[in-house]
C-alpha cells in the first residue's frame, strides 16, 4: 500500500466535454473503495494517462470500453453500476 493503507481506492470523472468528444456518458466525480471492475465486452482502446506518483510519467493504456464497477462510496455504501 502507498499510504500505509490496505484499500484499493480509485477516484474518476468523465466531464461533459470530454464525454462527447470521446463518445461517453458525462459522470460526475466518484470515488470507489475496493473496487471490482468486469468487463461487459471484449472491445478495447488506448489513451493516455498519467501517474499522480510520478507526475512526469504518461504512457498509452488499454482500457476496456464498457464496464460495470461495484465498490463502496466514500461513506462506505455499496455502489454497482
Amino acid at each position: 500500500p502507498q499510504l500505509g493503507v490496505n484499500l484499493q481506492l480509485v477516484a474518476f470523472q468523465l466531464a461533459p466535454d470530454v464525454a462527447s468528444r470521446k463518445g461517453g456518458v458525462p459522470c460526475p466525480p466518484r470515488i470507489l473503495i475496493n473496487p471490482v471492475i468486469t468487463p461487459l465486452t471484449d472491445e478495447t482502446y488506448e489513451d493516455w494517462e498519467a501517474c499522480l506518483s510520478l507526475p512526469d510519467l504518461m504512457g498509452r493504456v488499454p482500457r476496456f470500453r464498457h464496464i460495470r464497477f461495484e465498490g463502496f462510496d466514500e461513506t462506505g455504501t455499496a455502489v454497482c453500476e
